[in-house]
């Protein structure tokens, strides 16, 4: 499944305060789970290492991942959910089920995300601010169980879930030193020019095997497929314009002559640049 195809169901949303005398066991999870530190911090085991969670700090945890709460002074915000609605029957909370009692106990599903590897077992982020507003809505949404609340939940689950996918880019881009969004721009800055994954390579300092595979793994595309829809892009505003030829608007978009730009053109949207211009 690609990230782009989840249908994610929020099965239970709630505040969960954790105390210096709360006592909890290794436990695994039968769906997925988000703790998001709205106060305090809070200590979570997981493959036997404690991780600080600061305040406003985010912890996503698969389902089948053992974990377990610590000790501390802190409240959650927490979201137990699935990556699709396959087990929507199932409204009721599912409690992590203690470690020596998973014998015969399995996930609900196990849902692997080809583009997006960050969910495959667990990600924490620390200031983490742009999700608290999505995710107190989501809790909103849940409690007043309004007419079609789930997909409404479903819909802000989903943007939570692809804003902490951009954040593992950017705590990737921060410990690799690949930044997507600069190369991106870079891009734009460029395209009427003869850009290919070399002179990317060279522009940052990356070796072209490595610039291409973390680009892939970043916009989920090629380098030469994200420049040619750059180029597409850039070229229908041009001739949204209506202020330049075929012929200019082929050069300042980056292709090498005007026949080679409509044929694309054409192959990409359906029509050439003259009848869209009309249309």
């Amino acid at each position: 499944m690609k990230l782009s195809e989840i249908k994610p169901f929020a099965r239970y949303i709630r505040h969960l305060k954790i105390t210096k005398n709360s006592s909890f066991g290794q436990v695994i999870p039968i769906d997925c789970r988000i703790f998001y530190v709205k106060k305090g911090t809070g200590k979570i085991k997981i493959a036997n290492k404690i991780f600080t969670l600061c305040e406003n700090s985010v912890l996503y945890i698969n389902s089948g991942v053992p974990y377990s709460l610590l000790k501390s002074d802190v409240r959650y915000l927490a979201i137990n959910f699935d990556f699709t609605f396959n087990f929507s029957h199932i409204t009721s909370p599912l409690p992590p089920v203690p470690i020596k009692q998973t014998e015969n106990c399995l996930p609900l599903e196990k849902i692997k995300i080809e583009d997006a590897q960050c969910f495959d077992s667990f990600f924490l982020y620390e200031n983490a601010f742009s999700i608290l507003d999505i995710m107190e809505k989501a809790e909103a949404a849940f409690y007043a169980k309004e007419p079609f609340y789930n997909i409404s939940n479903s819909a802000q689950l989903t943007q939570i879930l692809i804003e902490l996918y951009r954040l593992s880019l950017q705590q990737g881009a921060y410990q690799t030193g690949f930044d997507g969004e600069k190369i991106a721009a870079y891009i734009k800055e460029h395209l009427s020019e003869d850009i290919s994954n070399t002179c990317l390579a060279d522009a940052f300092g990356f070796h072209p095997n490595y610039l291409s595979n973390r680009f892939c793994t970043h916009f989920g595309k090629p380098v030469h497929a994200y420049i040619l829809e750059m180029r597409i892009m850039k070229a229908i505003a041009l001739l949204e314009s209506g202020r330049h030829s075929i012929g200019e608007i082929a050069k300042k978009s980056g292709f090498s002559d005007a026949n080679y730009f409509s044929r694309y053109f054409k192959k990409v949207t359906g029509v050439s640049p003259r009848k869209f211009t009309r249309r």
